[in-house]
């Protein structure tokens, strides 16, 4: 419990087969979902741990959202159990990551601010979403 640095995490993570998130409340992205995700470890959150993430339009962040405990626990076994579901979650969550949180997608939003800048004199962190 309480804080972790990136060296331990790493760790955690290497010895996890799956990340939980059993959040019941917090606000804006979930720091540890998304490192879980971009190391390739399925998430099983509450939509609290969900929130935050900027999905496709019309999908979910990847990883099991659970809407109650028992679909929680049902969740932890189904991945824990299926390695074709397994390797799916894993696969789509380091797919979102690189996609939302990777390289590009910073660079791409960074470069949206400073056009946003050059054009108005000022800049607008409102074109940080795309």
């Amino acid at each position: 419990l309480g804080p972790i640095d990136d060296g331990d995490l790493a760790i955690e993570f290497g010895r996890a087969r799956v990340s939980l998130a059993p959040l019941r409340f917090g606000g804006g992205v979930k720091h540890k979902v998304v490192a879980a995700m971009a190391r390739g470890l399925p998430v099983v959150s509450t939509p609290v741990g969900c929130e935050g993430l900027r999905p496709e339009a019309g999908r979910e962040a990847p990883g099991i959202r659970a809407e109650s405990a028992a679909d929680f626990a049902a969740a932890v076994v189904a991945l824990d159990g299926d390695d074709e579901l397994w390797r799916r979650v894993a696969a789509a969550g380091r797919h979102f990551c690189r996609a939302h949180y990777g390289e590009a997608a910073y660079d791409a939003a960074l470069r949206r601010v400073l056009e946003a800048a050059a054009r108005t004199g000022r800049p607008d962190t409102r074109t940080l979403d795309g």
